[in-house]
């Protein structure tokens, strides 16, 4: 008999160039600096001793360069996937926080409700989640498929993908509503396990089986921060 869950490894990239950290980049395809290479080789060599199954990223290239990184030395390609982009900031993209404030409140709308609120031709949390949820599915499939023909008992398979990607599966592994993603930190190159339903999403519930804490977080603060008051700006 099968397992019940594939782990899935949900890897984020590294470190981008220090003139977009503070910025709302989203799914513009933003370059690491040096430091975020280090990172994703880093990150590589820890998951090494992992037997991995299947392998998948977004199709920008920080995530594609982890997703090269964690499939040197095996006998695995990843699969580019652009379900597993970042979170599209739309006409916000390129701009600080308090530039989207500064000219409607924009920002501090979407921070009391990212679940459903929009950027100007851009996504809610809602909308990321309703693309990756099913290309997390596949990837789950795709590893109990290749676990199979090797003849190993547990499918393990490892994503490279973004902050967003990462926290509204997090969210969900926890039972957590989506607004409350905001209150996740994954630092760059932070990683996360998840054990998902074997038949799928539909089928059952996805367990949180590892979260990173060794990583020092951008913030400085707690992995899980409480809830802003809903009055709250950023």
């Amino acid at each position: 008999m099968g397992s019940a869950h594939t782990r899935i490894y949900l890897a984020r990239h590294g470190s981008v160039v220090p003139e977009w950290r503070g910025r709302l980049y989203g799914d513009l395809d933003v370059p690491l600096d040096p430091r975020g290479e280090a990172e994703a080789r880093e990150l590589a060599e820890r998951l090494r001793p992992v037997e991995l199954h299947a392998l998948a990223c977004s199709d920008l290239g920080r995530a594609r360069f982890g997703a090269a990184c964690l499939a040197a030395g095996r006998d695995l390609t990843p699969r580019i996937d652009p379900r597993l982009r970042e979170l599209s900031r739309g006409d916000w993209a390129g701009k600080h926080p308090a530039e989207v404030d500064a000219a409607d409140g924009g920002w501090s709308r979407w921070r009391r409700d990212p679940a459903r609120q929009r950027p100007p031709n851009g996504e809610s949390l809602a909308d990321l989640w309703a693309r990756v949820a099913p290309a997390l599915d596949e990837l789950c499939a795709e590893a109990i498929a290749a676990a199979a023909r090797r003849g190993a008992s547990q499918p393990l398979a490892a994503l490279v993908a973004h902050g967003w990607v990462l926290r509204c599966t997090a969210a969900h592994a926890l039972g957590l509503p989506l607004a409350q993603a905001d209150n996740l930190s994954v630092p760059p190159a932070g990683l996360l396990a998840v054990d998902w339903p074997a038949q799928g999403l539909c089928s059952g519930h996805p367990i949180l089986a590892g979260l990173d804490l060794d990583r020092p977080l951008d913030e400085g603060a707690a992995w899980y921060r409480l809830p802003r008051p809903a009055a709250g700006v950023p």
